[in-house]
């Protein structure tokens, strides 16, 4: 998926913004009281351990390209991915909070100690087959923002897809307070799982997305008692912000239809980044990117091109690297065989040769048998070997 740039604005500082393209000069007088809008960046990052599902588009090149299932998952493992620490820390470096979907150990060290210092997120995915992987949806606060987290609530979305398998995400709900200004406002990185998904399950859509809720509703209560130091009802958002943004796996107007008959999501608005597609078309959907959100006016865009063409480039570039190293076992393979066939061809000369010296009688059609046998198992491992630096490749 691509980057989201999200920004939110105070109602007051949408309504500055108003009078001042209608009103400069009285706009420049009011200027001193606009709040500093949230800036925030999201990204449905692929972590290493997701690389053999079969919408990954280097699965279905690889399957075209005749290889087997197995050898496939054995390349696939084998693979190397490295982040670029500099890139990474300078993109996370330009925004108050940042959410990221497939948080795993790769990213996190890429991230770095400063950065990381304010690392906020759940326990570890469970995947589709129910097996616990190194993954997890998070929250990365600035450090030199002057945000820090005043409350914090876990919503596990999990449901069964068969008796014994039960598929979890853990999610961060977080209510944070800037220092400089006194704003709060609650955010959670979000990585939903398919609505098919849930659908064949049997369950809900409303019902699996209760724990966020939930959660959600335990902030807003507990933020309204400390400010107004009584206790409050569950159930509303009064004027907080409220950020949800990340991979929803669905199309937005479909989010929107699912969840309309709640009088709770129906706080919510749908705020859908400019710049068209958000994840390549091999994605569940390709929209599926995007903020529902509440209180402040928010507006986002997708960073980096529409195309995905970087992406193509980067998933021919895995399919070209895991194809050659299934071509360079296979070459192995004979490799070890022809050796096997040359260590069983010298015995057997060996056995000739001390037969025939022990009758008085030639060794040489012999051993030149053998040696022929030498020549043809040499000859077929240059040629298997030529196959596979054919198809090597530099990424």
């Amino acid at each position: 998926s691509v980057l989201l740039h999200m920004a939110g604005a105070s109602p007051l500082a949408a309504a500055i913004a108003e009078r001042a393209r209608l009103h400069p000069k009285l706009a420049l007088a009011t200027t001193s009281v606009v709040p500093r809008p949230w800036l925030v960046a999201s990204w449905n990052q692929h972590r290493k351990s997701s690389y053999l599902q079969k919408d990954c588009p280097w699965i279905r090149k690889l399957e075209n390209l005749g290889n087997s299932k197995g050898s496939i998952i054995a390349a696939i493992e084998n693979s190397r991915v490295e982040y670029s620490p500099l890139e990474i820390q300078e993109w996370a470096d330009g925004y108050d909070i940042t959410a990221v979907q497939e948080m795993d150990p790769l990213f996190r060290a890429a991230l770095g100690e400063r950065l990381g210092a304010q690392l906020v997120h759940g326990a570890n995915d469970w995947d589709g087959r129910g097996i616990e992987v190194e993954s997890t949806s998070a929250l990365l606060l600035h450090p030199d923002s002057g945000i820090k987290p005043l409350h914090v609530e876990q919503a596990l979305l999990q449901f069964k897809t068969r008796p014994r398998v039960t598929v979890k995400r853990d999610h961060t709900v977080v209510l944070v307070e800037r220092l400089s200004d006194g704003r709060r406002a609650v955010f959670c990185s979000l990585h939903l799982h398919p609505p098919q998904m849930i659908d064949r399950a049997g369950v809900k859509y409303l019902h699996y997305l209760k724990p966020l809720r939930t959660a959600i509703e335990k902030i807003a209560a507990s933020d309204l008692a400390a400010r107004s130091k009584s206790e409050s009802s569950l159930g509303g958002l009064g004027n907080m912000d409220c950020f949800l943004v990340g991979d929803f796996n669905l199309f937005p107007e479909e989010f929107r239809s699912r969840t309309q008959s709640s009088g709770f999501w129906k706080q919510f608005n749908v705020c859908v980044p400019d710049g068209g597609n958000t994840a390549s078309s091999t994605n569940p959907c390709v929209v599926g990117d995007f903020a529902v959100v509440a209180g402040s006016g928010w507006h986002g865009r997708s960073l980096g091109p529409s195309g995905f063409r970087a992406f193509e480039q980067y998933a021919e570039g895995i399919a070209a690297a895991a194809n050659g190293r299934i071509k360079l076992e296979a070459a192995l393979d004979g490799f070890e065989q022809v050796v096997a066939d040359c260590k069983s061809a010298v015995f057997r000369a060996e056995a000739v040769q001390r037969s025939c010296q022990s009758h008085g009688r030639s060794t040489s059609p012999h051993l030149r048998m053998a040696l022929q046998q030498l020549r043809r198992g040499g000859r077929r491992l240059k040629e298997d070997l030529a196959r596979t630096v054919s198809t090597n490749h530099r990424k």
